[in-house]
């Protein structure tokens, strides 16, 4: 027995050793390259603008419908970018890319190790390595830090959010928000953690309402204070330009269903909400697991909605690997009254 635990921790450090190699080669490939024009550039912008004490969602009423790049997230990263910037005395785009390179590289680092601890703790060794190799080293992860997009400071509380809402419902809600306010691909996906086992719980219909919208407050909450100060300043800003996302040219142009099915973009539109609302009341009766109904929810966002782009692929992996991580106990998430 204890043979076969010191195989384990014999594998499990050659392979973090190995990631935090490539990890290493990756940033330095990214170091290199020049993000002149591109979307994380837009990013820092918007987050120098604030420095500047400008809101970043009113460009839209100056430059109109032909804006380029409009500040489609909320506000999180931007205001992240922003403290971190004056902090560090940076000033220009060219200092704040490389600092970004590292971090952006760490925590994809970080979250494939949470999910590997993740796996460890359910007693799943195998799985974890699975996932930990998928996760960190497929073509979608590392094409995500190639861009350095900003996702993987939002999927770390995404994925956090997932495992512990059985444990601690709170925090995963708070969490959840978290993530929406840096970027808000998983928003379809809030529906799920408020409804989630309601009609299995032995309460009235008002009690179940009332949890219900505790539930929705929690997950509301850290945008809500994040986004006030620019939605007092020029509501219409943030909503147009956020909105703006729900129209912009896809970089999967061959994979349109309108084009490919003649279907109207509208009538996709419908079809994509009426199958999320059907997970949605699937989510009430808490039959299959949090991370199951999740990622299913990801998955018709990314086949049906009318943009899509590489790195929506992830938001859609995350939560099957947390389903698969999960012990099989605890394969349906129990919903304390």
């Amino acid at each position: 027995m204890k043979e076969l635990q010191l195989v384990k921790i014999f594998f499990a450090a050659t392979l973090c050793f190995l990631l935090i190699y490539v990890f290493w080669q990756r940033g330095n490939y990214s170091l290199k390259k020049s993000f002149a024009g591109s979307d994380i550039e837009a990013i820092w912008q918007e987050g120098d603008r604030i420095c500047h004490l400008k809101n970043p969602y009113s460009r839209i009423h100056v430059e109109g419908s032909g804006i380029k790049k409009p500040p489609v997230y909320l506000p999180g990263f931007y205001l992240g970018s922003c403290l971190i910037s004056k902090a560090l005395g940076i000033n220009t785009f060219r200092e704040w890319i490389k600092l970004w390179t590292v971090a952006n590289t760490a925590l994809g680092l970080i979250l494939g190790l949470i999910l590997f601890l993740y796996g460890l703790y359910s007693g799943r060794f195998v799985p974890a390595c699975i996932v930990l190799v998928l996760w960190t080293l497929g073509r979608w992860s590392l094409h995500s830090l190639a861009s350095n997009q900003i996702n993987m400071p939002a999927l770390i509380p995404f994925a956090l959010a997932l495992m512990l809402y059985k444990r601690n419902q709170t925090i995963s809600l708070l969490l959840l928000g978290l993530s929406l306010s840096i970027k808000q691909i998983a928003v379809f996906t809030a529906p799920v953690f408020v409804l989630y086992g309601l009609s299995t719980l032995k309460d009235s219909y008002k009690d179940s309402l009332k949890k219900a919208f505790r539930r929705a407050f929690y997950i509301i909450i850290i945008p809500l204070l994040i986004t006030l100060p620019f939605l007092v300043d020029d509501f219409s800003g943030v909503l147009l330009s956020i909105s703006y996302s729900a129209e912009r040219a896809s970089d999967l142009k061959a994979l349109r269903v309108a084009e490919t099915t003649g279907i109207s973009p509208a009538l996709q539109s419908m079809l994509m909400y009426f199958t999320m609302l059907l997970v949605y009341l699937d989510s009430l009766k808490g039959r299959y697991s949090l991370s199951a109904l999740v990622s299913l929810v990801m998955l018709v966002f990314v086949t049906l909605n009318r943009v899509v782009f590489t790195q929506y692929l992830l938001w859609a992996l995350l939560p099957l690997a947390v389903l698969y991580l999960s012990d099989a106990k605890d394969s349906r998430t129990e919903v304390k009254p």
